[in-house]
């Protein structure tokens, strides 16, 4: 007689209740004696905090020096005022940094009009190159020479000669400039140089319009003067014919007016040779 086996567990579902094989050990207390240890911290954090610190430290002396450079690169291309050479530009520049190949200079109207050099004259006294009212007033302001150069336009119709005159304090040519800075008396402020040969052969004393006086920097020891005229000895300034006669005066200030910015330009041009030197 066939009898079946008695029943055994199933082959699949949950298993059966007992102590599982795996997994975390029982709770319980730990063995006497014996403190839980803490739970450890990745000692990497720590590694990369310590590089970022090195790395800003190693690099700071790196960008001292680039803040510094770049300073002295600033400093370098500043032009700084040197008063003991400015007292003797005049005679440690050379001639062409005092008296330049061409004289630009822009007008309100913003056009532009080169002025190129005919020569440079011999020093000369104050007596001899200036009008005899400046002559005087210079004088007491212990002059001691004037140094005199000619250019005429590029359209060759304009001469102009312009005259630094050396003085000895470093505060008077701006008083005296104030005297001067409008000529109102006849003839020229400097008398004209003029050079054979060159376009400003004609230009003369007769030809020139009063002129002005400036300061060369607030308080080197130098005047500017300048005197303006035609180049062609049949024509002068402010005697036109007729019916223009009354026109004249308005000429001769347009002409006073052309040497002006002439002599604005010219001094800032001066002023930074002599200036800029260290």
């Amino acid at each position: 007689m066939h009898t079946d086996p008695p029943p055994g567990p199933p082959s699949y579902g949950p298993p059966s209740p007992g102590p599982a094989p795996y997994g975390p050990p029982p709770a319980g207390p730990p063995p006497s004696g014996t403190a839980p240890a803490p739970p450890g911290k990745p000692e990497g954090g720590a590694r990369k905090k310590a590089g970022i610190v090195l790395t800003v430290l190693g690099a700071l002396p790196l960008l001292l020096g680039v803040v510094i450079e770049g300073n002295n690169l600033r400093n370098s291309s500043r032009q700084v005022p040197n008063p003991d050479f400015e007292r003797v530009a005049w005679h440690n520049l050379r001639s062409d940094e005092i008296f330049p190949g061409r004289i630009t200079e822009t007008t309100t109207a913003v056009t532009v009009q080169g002025w190129s050099r005919q020569g440079i004259a011999e020093e000369s006294s104050c007596e001899e190159a200036l009008r005899k009212d400046l002559a005087e007033a210079v004088a007491p302001a212990g002059c001691t020479t004037v140094l005199r150069a000619t250019y005429v336009d590029l359209s060759g119709d304009m001469a102009l000669t312009l005259g630094v005159v050396v003085l000895g304090s470093d505060q008077e040519a701006t008083r005296i400039a104030e005297q001067f800075r409008v000529s109102v008396d006849p003839g020229p402020l400097v008398y004209p140089a003029r050079f054979p040969g060159t376009a400003a052969a004609q230009w003369k004393a007769e030809l020139a319009v009063g002129g002005a006086a400036q300061p060369v920097s607030e308080e080197g020891p130098y005047l500017a003067v300048v005197s303006i005229g035609p180049t062609d000895d049949s024509r002068t300034v402010g005697r036109l014919p007729a019916p223009w006669t009354d026109q004249g005066a308005q000429e001769e200030r347009r002409w006073g007016n052309v040497g002006d910015q002439v002599l604005d330009s010219y001094t800032q041009a001066l002023a930074a040779n002599a200036e800029g030197r260290r």
